[in-house]
């Protein structure tokens, strides 16, 4: 699995993780303090909606 994209926003950062062998996107949401982490799969069309838009 590897990172094709990161944003931060203050204490929190977005990011987006793809598997080539099995098409898999993963969304990971990660907060500082207090200390959470949020994952989810997510579709093809949701990654590249998110990618694309701009804060």
């Amino acid at each position: 699995m590897r990172k094709i994209f990161s944003v931060g926003y203050e204490d929190l950062k977005t990011l987006i993780f793809y598997q080539d062998g099995k098409n898999i996107f993963k969304l990971v949401v990660a907060k500082d303090d207090p200390p959470i982490v949020i994952e989810k799969d997510i579709t093809r069309a949701e990654a590249f909606r998110l990618m694309n838009t701009r804060p």
